[in-house]
């Protein structure tokens, strides 16, 4: 014969309140990342899913959590609610821990009992009264049930045979009533004074005085266990604790309204041994389809309603005690009009929401407004104002509101212009809304990549900007100039002889009445070699390959271009030192 009982124990971890002086008194955290280990090679019955500070004194206890796969045997075994000792969901968590105890036991015969044991996170005081409590459910597939199931507290962790360790201290529920449910969980629960040696906390079977203590009682459900001799039981929600002590209950906050839209932050405290489950509209139990979150760490969450919404929340305190607390979030239209916004002037944009709650608008003032009883009307205002709205819901009801409208000026050209033939202007803004610049076509620009390049065109031209902003957008622009000739057009004077020896007088073969031309200036040898070649302004100083070219006689041909006139000179220049 054989006897087995399980015990669950689920971890509750938080932050901020901790009075819970065992760790991981309810297995959630997990040393492996729910991964089955065999204890003893290719046995599945040695094995578990280790888990952070539970340890075994005796025995191997193990533990279960849901995440577990149920998609072969052996990970099966380990599951939760399905797992081969029966079906039950924790009491609190994900995470139970299984342990055994062995044969013979309903004829009180050698037994071998595996005990679970927790270190304590501290020193308890001398003279003062804890409080130790656990919770535990039969299996569903064991025939027989016992009310020795035990707790003790101890200033070692050996093997837990009386005879060998120091008990300070045990409470049990024995006396107190077989526990036979297979459905709701009992508490064991007793107070203890501390002598202030102990170190750590057990469970299990722990007093050997226990053959009057058993009930039979057939489960259909036991057919793994066909000779029905064991004990199985669950424990959960392992706590010890100063019994004055107050553990705040679950408050969810105060009943509040919020703007359609916004987000609130509900709930009042995140504590360090809490477990906190939020619902929202109706509370469809621990494993409800309309849950929140399940057992997790946050005690306040924020929440963005798109309507009215009870929020209701469970705290599972140090002690696992639970408690529930509501909120209602009622939500308002509290807006009728776009946020407040910035236009470019020229451009229009629409003010309303077109939200269906309301049936009728008024808005103000009608200045650049295509109709002031629109939902969502059309503006397009010259200068920065403010538009205000009064809305009407079908009840009566009415709410106000506004939004300011800027105009910004997003033009990166200036305005179309005339100029003097000869003359130039600069056709940029600078307007700091942009950060990237190309004009088009470059001609006679001083820099097609600049906000505000200077031109000096000889005739009506069309310049072409797309302008980059900071975030990427793309904006054109156009500037149109007429270039008329204000004044008569002037031939060139061209000398005949140029002295190039730097005495600031006569340095640069350079022209008068420059300015009414556009003009290329070509310079050749006797021998018809092209030795310089200047644009406009760019005179040539006598050198040829940066030397000083000799002296002598040289040959020029000047291309030049005014408003409707194109024209050539040609003669000769001497160059003299």
């Amino acid at each position: 014969m054989r006897l087995i009982y399980t015990l669950i124990i689920i971890l509750i971890y938080n932050m901020g309140f901790s009075q819970n002086l065992i760790y991981n008194g309810s297995i959630e955290e997990l040393d492996s990342n729910c991964v089955y280990t065999l204890t003893r090679p290719n046995n599945p019955w040695n094995g578990k899913i280790p888990a952070k500070y539970l340890f075994n004194i005796l025995g191997s206890p193990d533990a279960f959590n849901e995440c577990a796969p149920i998609s072969n045997y052996i990970d099966s075994m380990v599951n939760v609610p399905n797992n081969f000792f029966g079906h039950q969901w924790a009491r609190t968590g994900k995470s139970i821990a299984h342990n055994f105890i062995g044969s013979n036991y309903i004829f009180n015969i050698t037994y071998h009992s595996e005990i679970i044991s927790f270190p304590l996170k501290q020193n308890l005081i001398a003279g003062k009264k804890y409080c130790i409590q656990f919770y535990t459910v039969r299996s569903n597939k064991i025939n027989w049930a016992t009310d020795n199931i035990s707790a003790a507290l101890s200033i070692d962790s050996i093997a837990l045979v009386f005879d060998y360790i120091d008990i300070q201290s045990i409470i049990t529920n024995m006396g107190k009533g077989i526990i036979t449910d297979t459905v709701n969980w009992t508490q064991v629960k007793d107070t203890i004074i501390a002598t202030g040696i102990e170190k750590y906390l057990h469970i299990g079977h722990l007093l050997k005085t226990h053959s009057n203590n058993l009930q039979y009682i057939y489960t259909p459900a036991s057919s793994n266990f066909p000779d029905s001799n064991y004990l199985e039981y669950y424990i959960d929600d392992v706590a010890l604790w100063p019994c004055d002590t107050v553990a705040p209950r679950a408050n969810a906050g105060n009943d509040t309204v919020i703007c359609k839209g916004d987000s609130l932050l509900i709930g009042t405290h995140n504590y360090n041994d809490y477990y906190y489950s939020w619902w929202q509209d109706s509370i469809c139990g621990i494993h409800g389809i309309s849950e929140i979150q399940r057992d997790e760490h946050l005690g306040q969450i924020w929440v963005t309603p798109n309507k009215s919404t009870w929020y209701y929340l469970q705290a599972t305190d140090f002690k696992f005690d639970k408690s529930i607390d509501s909120v209602f979030v009622e939500v308002d239209v509290c807006k009728c009009a776009i946020e407040d916004t910035a236009i470019c002037q020229g451009e229009s944009v629409n003010l309303g929401l077109n939200d269906p709650f309301f049936s009728s608008y008024v808005w103000s003032p009608n200045y650049c407004i295509d109709n002031i009883n629109s939902p969502s009307p059309i503006v397009n205002p010259e200068h920065s104002l403010w538009y205000y709205a009064t809305a009407y819901d079908t009840l009566g009801g009415s709410i106000s509101d506004s939004v300011y409208i800027t105009i910004k000026n997003c033009k990166a050209s200036n305005n179309d212009t005339t100029i003097c033939l000869g003359t130039e202007l600069s056709i940029g803004n600078n307007n700091p809304l942009y950060n990237a610049w190309f004009w088009f076509p470059t001609d006679y620009l001083s820099s097609p990549t600049v906000a505000s390049p200077i031109a000096s065109p000889p005739y009506d031209i069309t310049y072409f900007l797309s302008a980059t902003d900071t975030f990427g957008a793309v904006t054109q622009d156009t500037i149109n100039i007429v270039v008329e000739d204000c004044d008569k057009i002037y031939d060139l004077l061209i000398p005949s002889a140029f002295t190039p020896n730097n005495d600031g007088l006569n340095d640069e073969f350079a022209f008068g009445n420059y300015q009414y031309w556009q003009f290329t200036t070509y310079i050749y040898n006797r021998w018809g070699q092209l030795i310089f070649e200047g644009k406009n302004t760019y005179w040539w100083d006598g050198k040829y390959k940066s030397k000083p070219a000799p002296q002598g006689v040289y040959i020029y041909k000047i291309k030049g271009k005014a408003e409707g006139i194109e024209k050539e000179w040609m003669g000769n220049v001497t160059l003299l030192r």
